[in-house]
């Protein structure tokens, strides 16, 4: 990031669903993060295929990466995932997209989610958007996400840069994964995040 001179370790994808764990992440996806954010902070834009009030930071707690300092506002906002018409559900219902920054360096900002869906195709996600602030200055730790009780954090010098344009090139491939799934028969075998049902917040 020119204006901070801050560098980010980003990661955009899919996470494995929770039913694949334990251990479903490789080790060089384990070993490339650590290595990556081992003195950067970590940028996610991620399809976590969680739901209300699981973290990202959790999960990649359970596959041996401590990740420290997490903003990741998304957990208790509104539901991204999915477009269930075909099982009874046309509207949204699991917390699934997220931006998260960790590593101390800022927080996100600003998390928004789309009320509607661009291509209303089946299993389509909403669009969600944020802003990722940066500081050079290092925050207290145990931070959560901006909506926390303990989300007290000093910005002497912020440096703010929209993640916009990952969140929109994330919501292009999905959107284009769901125009493709369309295409399938109705009968197609469907992804385990919708044999589950909603945790209860």
């Amino acid at each position: 990031h020119k204006a901070s001179g801050v560098s980010l370790c980003l990661v955009i994808g899919t996470l494995p669903h929770p039913s694949a764990f334990p251990k479903s992440f490789t080790m060089d996806f384990v070993d490339a993060v650590q290595s990556c954010a081992q003195d950067r902070p970590l940028l996610l834009v991620v399809d976590s295929n969680l739901v209300y009030g699981q973290t990202v930071a959790e999960t990649f707690s359970e596959q041996g990466l401590d990740l420290h300092d997490c903003s990741d506002p998304g957990a208790f906002g509104a539901p991204t995932c999915c477009n269930d018409s075909l099982m009874g559900h046309p509207e949204s219902r699991y917390q699934s997209d997220r931006t998260v920054l960790c590593g101390g360096r800022g927080a996100v900002k600003d998390f928004t989610v789309k009320k509607d869906y661009i291509c209303n195709a089946p299993e389509e996600h909403l669009t969600t958007r944020a802003t990722v602030k940066l500081t050079e200055a290092v925050p207290n730790k145990h931070t959560e996400d901006e909506n926390s009780p303990s989300m007290r954090v000093p910005f002497p010098h912020i440096y703010g840069f929209s993640a916009s344009i990952f969140c929109l090139a994330w919501c292009y491939w999905i959107c284009d994964s769901c125009r493709r799934r369309s295409e399938e028969p109705p009968d197609s075998a469907r992804p385990l995040l919708n044999t589950r049902p909603p945790r209860e917040p």
